[in-house]
């Protein structure tokens, strides 16, 4: 059988006669062969049916399971009991998969914990006689080992940056807290003693675990490269931790010197009891959410093991806010999301020892509302993010779309957008396949990541490649396995809302699909129809300005040659009506002439073959191009600056008229050689 790890344990911790926390026996006996007769259902009662619960049984031909982690999709991982031992399992759309073991495995697998991205972390059997820390994602298990000359490994959390803590074995046979980040596994050393474990981990690297002192075991906090001894409840001498939320937060349990252990929540500096369940004893705190709600397990006055939800100041035993009628003794709750979803092991109506999951069931109310739609890009600079938001344009994560339909449709001319984000009015269960994003030059938009915050209520899915000329149509799911809900099962409400106003999307009916436009025309600076002349006038007019948005096409935080080159590289673009109907031509050439004579010229992406002339500085500088000629007088707001240009600043291509009124035209586009002369000359004469 795969050997579960255990915990080193003090004298006291033995003679608690508790279970090791979330060390699962994989017997048939023992814990999982005992049956609801313990404790008659008839002697529970109700006091609200506050949670429903979903029986996540197990793999084929095993006989329990047990839950460990739990992400904001309601994703949940554990162990499926089977006869060869325990499989790692995740549970995903009402179905358990088994997710294998380390090449060369048979004795067995244990994941503990899942990330928003479904990344999994546990432990398997290697079949070398070494049991090792893995990292499951995309179909695959990935080995992660131990510390050097250690055998044994145990990946125990995962934050949300892919950031992964537990336990080790070293060299010499003790084990130590790690962690795993970017290929490279650190020993994160302990308090005083020989040993410790770090059980969690939150979105900003804060760790928590335990460790040996000299001769006890404390919690600590690890972070900014220092492990802080968390100390102990009064009157106590041992501590152990286990759970960390994005606050800080920290819970687990420890002694007060009256022969018990009680769940502690540490918070602001403070170590403070939890107490236990009426009449009972010992407590156990395994886990906490961003709301501060604690679950973990308890026992009762005839000695019965429960689990626990510590919320609002009191700790209240879960049996009491299911139906009775359920049949289900829950025994362990070891994890619980933002959600406030819940998943651990206990007896199911059958005697059977299963994971469950626990979605509370509050007051009917309405469908969820997505509240915003936000696009950015994953290379815009923070500068840019802050201009956005100070120019109400944005929340600073990026460009909010008008819930407005035709301001909604307005072109976004920035050629690195690579990011949506939708934000809704409650948290919601949602995956990446939730969203499909088409277009008509793009058929189907890939995604290369997809992340959910349930802190904001906000679902972001990167792009595998920017969006270039395209009206894109944005689509959440109501119905199917993909579709988006609240945490309570409730269907998404066919409309979107931001305030007083209403986006154009869908019916507003519960359970209809939400549907969202916006176009896209990258290097549309003025957001016309047509990347051209009018583009080329708002980035002179912003010339080399910090700060702000207009003219800004990349997202770098200034306007500078890079922008006059997204111009070039779509010159004449406009957004298709079919599939390919995005204009391109033939390229332009630049040059500039200099009073000496000279040239320089470069080859650029564009349109269709005709002359112009362009901006001269009127002092013996000159620029010319060979593209489509624009009016100056539709652009410039004083076109008499272009008959104030000397004739011999002119080129005047063949074919056109020698004189000034035949010749006003203004199409400057980018050459690597000059963007400065250009640029200068462009704001001189256009602002």
């Amino acid at each position: 059988m795969f050997k579960h790890r255990t915990r080193r344990r003090t004298t006291r911790q033995q003679s608690g006669g508790h279970s090791s926390p979330r060390t699962l026996n994989s017997n048939r006996g023992g814990h999982f062969g005992r049956r609801l007769a313990l404790e008659p259902l008839e002697d529970r009662r109700l006091l609200t049916a506050s949670y429903t619960v979903t029986d996540l049984g197990t793999l084929p031909g095993g006989f329990g399971s047990a839950a460990n982690g739990i992400n904001a999709a309601g994703q949940v991982v554990g162990t499926a009991f089977t006869e060869s031992g325990g499989h790692a399992f995740l549970y995903d759309g009402g179905t358990m998969h088994d997710l294998g073991m380390l090449p060369g495995g048979t004795k067995g697998a244990i994941a503990f914990g899942i990330n928003a991205s479904g990344q999994v972390v546990g432990a398997s059997d290697t079949g070398s006689g070494e049991q090792h820390a893995f990292l499951y994602g995309n179909g695959t298990m990935h080995d992660i080992g131990a510390l050097p000359g250690g055998k044994i490994g145990y990946a125990l959390a995962i934050n949300d940056n892919g950031e992964i803590v537990g336990e080790a074995q070293k060299g010499n046979g003790e084990f130590d807290a790690f962690l795993y980040s970017n290929g490279t596994m650190q020993d994160l050393g302990t308090i005083a003693g020989p040993w410790s474990s770090a059980n969690g981990i939150n979105a900003s690297g804060q760790v928590a675990g335990s460790s040996d002192t000299t001769g006890n075991v404390h919690a600590f906090l690890y972070s900014n490269g220092t492990m802080h001894d968390l100390g102990t409840l009064p009157g106590g001498t041992y501590t152990a931790a286990f759970g960390i939320n994005s606050s800080g937060q920290i819970v687990g349990y420890g002694d007060i010197g009256d022969g018990n252990l009680y769940a502690f929540l540490y918070s602001n500096g403070t170590m403070q009891s939890l107490g236990t369940l009426p009449g009972g004893t010992h407590s156990f705190a395994q886990g906490i959410n961003d709301s501060g709600q604690v679950v973990g397990y308890a026992y009762t006055g005839s000695g019965s093991q429960h689990a626990f939800l510590y919320d609002d100041g009191a700790m209240v035993d879960l049996n009491s806010l299911i139906d009775p009628s359920s049949g289900w003794l829950l025994e362990n709750a070891n994890a619980i999301n933002d959600a406030g979803q819940i998943v651990g092991f206990g007896m199911n109506a059958s005697g059977q020892g299963d994971a469950f999951l626990l979605t509370p069931v509050v007051a009917a109310a309405a469908s969820p509302q997505v509240t915003g739609v936000i696009v950015d890009s994953t290379s815009w600079s923070s500068g840019f993010l802050t201009a956005l938001k100070s120019a109400g344009q944005g929340d600073g994560s990026g460009y909010t779309i008008p819930a407005d339909g035709a301001a909604a449709l307005t072109s976004l001319p920035w050629v690195n957008l690579n990011q949506i984000r939708i934000q809704f009015n409650e948290n919601v269960i949602i995956r990446q396949d939730s969203l499909s994003v088409t277009g008509i030059n793009v058929a189907q938009y890939a995604f290369a990541d997809f992340r959910y915050d349930g802190a904001t209520h906000s679902a972001t899915w990167t792009l595998a490649s920017p969006i270039g000329a395209d009206q894109v149509s944005l689509n959440l799911k109501s119905v199917g396995m993909d579709a988006v809900t609240d945490t309570l099962g409730n269907p998404l409400g066919g409309a979107a809302t931001n305030g007083a106003s209403a986006f154009a999307a869908g019916s507003g009916a519960s359970g209809g699909e939400v549907r969202f436009s916006f176009n896209v025309l990258p290097g549309d600076a003025s957001q016309g129809s047509v990347v051209g002349a009018q583009a080329i006038a708002v980035a002179a007019s912003n010339w080399l300005r910090v700060g702000g948005t207009d003219g800004d096409l990349n997202g770098d935080g200034i306007v500078n040659g890079q922008d006059l080159a997204a111009i070039a590289s779509h010159w004449l673009d406009t957004l298709p009506t079919s599939v390919g109907g995005s204009g391109a031509g033939v390229a332009p050439t630049v040059k500039l002439l200099s009073s000496a004579g000279t040239t320089s010229s470069a080859m650029l992406p564009s349109p269709t073959a005709s002359s112009s002339p362009v901006v001269s500085s009127g002092s013996g500088t000159a620029a010319y191009l060979s593209g489509t000629a624009l009016a100056v007088d539709s652009v410039m707001s004083q076109p008499a600056l272009v008959d104030d240009l000397s004739p011999d600043c002119w080129t005047v291509p063949s074919g056109r008229s020698s004189t000034k009124a035949a010749n006003k035209a203004v199409t400057p586009q980018y050459d690597a050689a000059a963007t400065s002369a250009i640029g200068n000359s462009l704001k001189t004469k256009l602002s």
